[in-house]
């Protein structure tokens, strides 16, 4: 297996292609070629490129890899100034993907009107988004792809995509509702109306998201599945991990740590050393 890098736009050396020995059967040394510092790739052949690392971001994370075998990109969302991985996409490109809960300065490639994040109430993370504060919209999509949509509203919130009818929620938890839309022939999509929403997601139907609200220097917080499914993290007064509930808060998992006993005394006891007479002269 070898790769090969490239500089990227903030000046990191990043992988740039991995390229991995293909063959059914054993090949002769003579055959692949001795080893050549001068060259990456000494037998195209048998030595053929598997993963593409195609994009990074400003703050040098991988935003967009593809596997050259299957074809499909993954991609990946990260937020709270670049620093944690918000979102991750399989069967994806960057320009096809949008989310975010609103809990950082990050959009997550959606366009928001406001900064204002409401803390009154949410469903993942610590925050949520009052969409009296303006429309959050996606532009530049593929009229040729099909889209899912994907948000929770708070009850009692009224919600437009693209002026129309979000239709009936298909779940209800903690007293929100949770809206899945497929979207097909758009260039952009527009959320607009009242309320609160929060865990807000558009990607190809084809594609599987997967999301995490962190606080930062301890851990996640809340994860949703592909499904939607929420998990929920809680931590201890040292930041380990204590707590894992469903969606509902039930109690999923539970951790207890325990410390060994130690006694340490004050007053120590030395043992094991001779008495030492020393003579001065």
């Amino acid at each position: 297996m070898a790769t090969s890098f490239r500089q990227i736009s903030n000046g990191d050396i990043k992988p740039d292609t991995i390229y991995s020995f293909e063959s059914r059967k054993p090949i002769v040394q003579a055959t692949i070629g001795t080893f050549d510092p001068a060259k990456l790739n000494r037998n195209t052949t048998y030595i053929k490129p598997q993963t593409y690392f195609t994009s990074y971001d400003a703050h040098g994370n991988l935003s967009e890899m593809k596997s050259l075998v299957s074809g499909l990109s993954n991609s990946v969302i990260t937020d709270y100034d670049q620093q944690y991985a918000t979102a991750k996409i399989s069967n994806a490109v960057q320009s096809d993907i949008a989310f975010t809960s609103f809990e950082s300065t990050g959009s997550g490639n959606w366009t928001i009107a406001s900064s204002s994040r409401d803390l009154t109430d949410k469903l993942t993370g610590k925050k949520s988004y009052n969409l009296s504060n303006g429309n959050v919209s996606k532009s530049s999509l593929s009229t040729s792809q099909n889209y899912l949509l994907t948000f929770w509203a708070k009850s009692g919130a009224s919600v437009t995509v693209n002026s129309g009818s979000p239709g009936s929620a298909i779940a209800a938890q903690q007293g929100w509702n949770f809206h899945s839309l497929p979207l097909s022939g758009i260039s952009s999509v527009t959320i607009s109306g009242s309320g609160l929403i929060d865990e807000l997601r558009l990607h190809p139907r084809d594609a599987n998201m997967e999301t995490y609200a962190y606080e930062p220097l301890i851990g996640v917080i809340s994860a949703a599945d592909a499904n939607n499914t929420i998990a929920y993290s809680e931590y201890d007064k040292l930041n380990r991990l204590k707590i894992i509930r469903d969606k509902d808060k039930n109690i999923m998992k539970r951790f207890d740590f325990s410390d060994t006993t130690m006694l340490v005394s004050t007053s120590p006891v030395w043992q094991g050393f001779d008495s030492v007479s020393s003579v001065i002269v």
